[in-house]
Protein backbone atom coordinates (compact mmCIF):
# COMPACT_ATOMS: atom_id res chain seq x y z
CA UNK A 1 0.00 0.00 0.00
CA UNK A 2 1.36 3.58 -1.17
CA UNK A 3 1.00 6.04 1.17
CA UNK A 4 -1.27 9.08 -0.20
CA UNK A 5 0.59 11.97 0.76
CA UNK A 6 4.56 12.06 0.31
CA UNK A 7 6.69 15.13 1.75
CA UNK A 8 10.20 15.57 0.31
CA UNK A 9 12.11 17.80 2.48
CA UNK A 10 15.15 18.49 5.13
CA UNK A 11 14.22 17.80 9.03
CA UNK A 12 15.69 20.60 11.16
CA UNK A 13 16.89 21.15 14.41
CA UNK A 14 15.81 23.72 16.83
CA UNK A 15 17.08 24.16 20.18
CA UNK A 16 15.03 25.52 23.21
CA UNK A 17 16.19 26.89 26.19
CA UNK A 18 15.28 25.05 29.23
CA UNK A 19 14.22 27.74 30.88
CA UNK A 20 14.75 31.18 31.38
CA UNK A 21 16.44 33.34 28.41
CA UNK A 22 18.72 31.67 25.90
CA UNK A 23 21.60 33.63 26.55
CA UNK A 24 22.09 32.70 30.11
CA UNK A 25 20.70 28.95 30.24
CA UNK A 26 23.34 26.18 30.29
CA UNK A 27 20.59 23.43 28.66
CA UNK A 28 18.35 23.26 25.44
CA UNK A 29 15.42 20.57 24.39
CA UNK A 30 16.16 19.52 21.56
CA UNK A 31 13.33 19.57 18.60
CA UNK A 32 12.23 18.46 15.54
CA UNK A 33 11.10 21.01 12.90
CA UNK A 34 10.93 21.80 9.37
CA UNK A 35 7.57 22.14 7.42
CA UNK A 36 7.56 19.10 5.14
CA UNK A 37 8.33 16.85 8.28
CA UNK A 38 5.65 19.06 10.47
CA UNK A 39 3.18 17.85 7.25
CA UNK A 40 3.81 14.58 7.09
CA UNK A 41 4.00 14.21 11.15
CA UNK A 42 0.38 15.82 11.21
CA UNK A 43 -0.95 13.18 8.84
CA UNK A 44 1.32 10.22 9.12
CA UNK A 45 -1.30 10.74 12.47
CA UNK A 46 -4.02 10.06 10.41
CA UNK A 47 -2.48 7.14 8.76
CA UNK A 48 -2.10 8.68 5.41
CA UNK A 49 1.79 9.36 4.73
CA UNK A 50 5.03 9.06 3.77
CA UNK A 51 8.46 11.10 4.31
CA UNK A 52 11.76 11.34 2.03
CA UNK A 53 14.49 13.27 3.70
CA UNK A 54 18.22 13.90 3.84
CA UNK A 55 20.27 12.83 6.57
Amino acid sequence: MFPELVTIGETMVVLVAAEGHSRYVPRFNKKQEGTESNVANGVGLLGHSGFIGKN
